[in-house]
């Protein structure tokens, strides 16, 4: 049985730029904290240096922030997948129905 390897991360970064995702992280930082940080500390936090403290957050934080981010992308990425399983499976629906009308 093989496991689901469904990653939030690799969703996000395969449709977001870095440019919009460092801004989507340092908008949901002011909203989740009130603290205001750089875009280009937020660069910094995702170079793999991100043991690194933002300015005015602990690292729980940090944390914190970015998987509530991540956590908005996934539900965000499996919901446009849902819909468009929907839409599929409607349109054969429909299909079927003017074959047997």
């Amino acid at each position: 049985m093989t496991k689901n390897t469904y990653n939030p991360y690799e969703i996000m970064m395969d449709k977001y730029d870095k440019e919009e995702m460092l801004s989507d992280v340092r908008e949901a930082m002011l909203y989740q904290l009130g603290v205001d940080v750089s875009c280009e500390e937020l660069n910094h936090f995702f170079t793999g240096k991100g043991k690194a403290a933002l300015s005015g957050c602990a690292e729980w934080q940090q944390c914190f922030a970015v998987e509530k981010m991540l956590e908005f992308y996934y539900v965000h990425a499996r919901d446009e997948t849902l819909a468009k399983q929907i839409e599929t499976m409607t349109m054969l629906a429909s299909r079927g129905n003017e074959h047997h009308g």
